[in-house]
């Protein structure tokens, strides 16, 4: 009786007291007086019952349904990130070497609907150290060897400032494209496992941005082109050394 204290029967609506005898509805746990149940001929609520049982039944249903829409959204997620994009690399590799989370803000910019000008002012403020940073060694050459060759022509530089500001994202993803393909040059005649596997995995530690490695690799590329030019005798544009 202690559950019960304090509670009402729901038929005669008189609190319980100490040594009645109470049953309890088996469909919605209601809890009667035995006498209040049998004249009654059951619960008091016998009536919302069966709109309770329609209720489940729906909850049960809108449940199922959520859970194959999920299933469904899952599968054409996994299908878009396996689905090759340009030059056979699929969003997967992508998204795992630029390291970008699937269906963020970042991967539906950059990966599933990218833009041919796009703003990326540390590329643009930062050239070509950025590009080092990226891993972008070829364009990072390119860009110091013509900054150093321009260094009395400012409007030059201004200019591919701006290119880079509006154009690297692109190029960098033509770039990722490329050393994809040269990654599955190292799988040859291996399927690549789309999950979190070797492959993916290899794929990430390839595309890692460093720091260090753009210091290093600016560093070494200014020596090197200041070198060239005294090796061969270039003069510059009033190249000031």
């Amino acid at each position: 009786m202690s559950k019960f204290a304090g509670v009402k029967c729901a038929a005669c609506v008189e609190v319980f007291k100490d040594g009645d005898d109470v049953v309890v509805c088996p469909d919605c746990g209601t809890p009667h007086h035995r006498d209040c149940y049998a004249q009654n001929g059951g619960c008091v609520h016998i009536e919302n019952h069966e709109r309770m049982e329609v209720l489940e039944r729906a909850v049960l249903a809108l449940k199922k349904h959520e859970s194959h829409q999920a299933l469904r959204d899952e599968e054409e997620r996994v299908k878009e990130l396996e689905t090759p994009e340009f030059m056979g690399v699929s969003r997967a590799e992508l998204a795992a070497f630029m390291h970008i989370e699937p269906h963020s803000p970042e991967y539906e910019s950059k990966i599933a609907n990218p833009k041919v000008v796009s703003f990326n002012m540390f590329a643009g403020l930062l050239s070509p150290f950025y590009q080092f940073y990226r891993g972008m060694r070829f364009m990072g050459l390119t860009l110091m060897f013509i900054s150093l060759f321009t260094l009395s022509v400012p409007l030059i530089s201004f200019a591919l400032m701006i290119v880079m500001l509006l154009f690297n994202d692109y190029v960098y993803r033509w770039h990722c494209i490329v050393q994809i393909r040269l990654c599955r040059m190292l799988y040859e005649g291996v399927k690549p496992d789309l999950g979190e596997g070797e492959y993916i995995s290899f794929l990430k530690a390839s595309g890692k941005p460093s720091v260090f490695r753009a210091v290093v690799e600016s560093v070494i590329t200014f020596v090197f082109i200041v070198w060239l030019v005294g090796a061969l005798g270039i003069t510059p544009f009033e190249m000031q050394l």
